[in-house]
Formats: structure tokens, C-alpha cells, sequence
């Protein structure tokens, strides 16, 4: 078992820590906390479209590569056939 499970299991570890927690209320109001919220959701999206522009772009790219490879197979293929 290691050694800082067994000093919790003994109560040593709160013992010897000296550690004391305290907790207090947010300082921002229950609205400026949802417009900072909000804030952080609008940039977010923002980098999600981005993202979402980007896929798209490769998307297109890379039909656009496999209808030129096909169309070349295509006409080789009617060029060697026609000899």
C-alpha cells in the first residue's frame, strides 16, 4: 500500500499537514458571471466554425483530387482502348 494511503488510514496525513481550507462565495455577480460564460462559449464557437471552414476546404480538396485521378483513369483508359 503506499505510504500516503496509509497515513490517511491512520489520520496522520490531516494530522500533520497543517493545512486549513477556507471557502468563499464567488466575487462576481450571478450575471457577470454568465456574461463571461457566455464570452468564453462565443469564442469557442468561433474556433468550432473556424474548424468547421477548414474541414470543409480539405473536404472539397480532396474530391476535387479523386474526380481529377478518375477522370485521368477514364481517358487513359478510352485512349488505350481506341489503339
Amino acid at each position: 500500500m503506499p505510504p500516503g494511503i496509509k497515513n490517511a488510514m491512520r489520520g496522520g496525513a490531516s494530522q500533520a499537514s497543517g493545512l486549513e481550507l477556507r471557502l468563499s462565495p464567488p466575487e462576481q455577480s450571478p450575471e457577470e458571471q454568465q456574461e463571461d460564460l457566455d464570452s468564453i462559449m462565443r469564442a469557442e464557437d468561433l474556433k468550432r466554425q473556424a474548424a468547421d471552414a477548414d474541414m470543409r476546404k480539405l473536404q472539397a480538396e480532396m474530391l476535387h483530387a479523386e474526380y481529377r485521378k478518375l477522370k485521368d483513369m477514364i481517358q487513359a483508359a478510352v485512349q488505350t482502348s481506341r489503339q
